[in-house]
């Protein structure tokens, strides 16, 4: 009887595992919130040190999708480009559910923001969106960030603290205000 209860248990957590797992499969991937501290270990970093602006990129959001980057080091302006795109077959759905409008815009500004307010000789940051029947490619300028945040952004650079609260927890938690940058630099 004991030996049955076991058998009978142990099938009931197998099958709990397999729709748990299967589940898993079906959900739409969440970016974790932005790690301020592991981020500004990066501070001061240049963009021609790949270890270190590949490090950023793994940090930021949509990095799940991170499929390559380039590094424009030998004339100005310099600039990361930052490329993501469903890495494999499985997760084309996935990729176009995650990557709406509204998400696209919110990841673009946030990921420009961080390497502008980190790296100090970056320029422009040129982020792609491979999309299953499109392309969408976006430069943004280290001087249209500062002019819409009202100052430089590498002054954050120099105060975390007020970086998380202003940028990471004001700014760019807002829609409104994300939709209003591309809405101001696309005019």
């Amino acid at each position: 009887m004991k030996k049955r209860l076991g058998i009978i248990m142990l099938s009931v957590l197998l099958m709990i595992n397999v729709v748990a797992c299967q589940s898993a499969k079906n959900e739409l991937p969440t970016d974790a919130p932005i790690d301020v501290q592991k981020l500004f270990k990066y501070k001061d970093s240049y963009v021609g040190d790949n270890s270190a602006v590949g490090n950023i990129v793994a940090l930021l959001p949509g990095n799940t999708y991170y499929e390559g980057m380039a590094l424009y080091t030998k004339q100005r302006p310099y600039g990361i480009e930052v490329t993501y795109s469903a890495n494999s077959q499985e997760q084309i759905e996935a990729f176009a559910d995650y990557w709406t409008r509204e998400q696209t815009e919110k990841i673009m500004l946030t990921n420009a923001t961080v390497f502008c307010t980190l790296i100090p000789n970056v320029d422009e940051v040129i982020i792609t969106i491979k999309r299953e029947n499109d392309i969408e490619t976006r430069t943004i300028t280290r001087s249209e960030l500062n002019s819409f945040y009202g100052k430089s952004v590498r002054e954050y650079a120099e105060n975390p603290e007020q970086w998380e609260k202003n940028i990471i927890d004001g700014t760019l938690s807002n829609k409104e205000d994300v939709h209003r940058f591309f809405q101001n630099t696309n005019e």
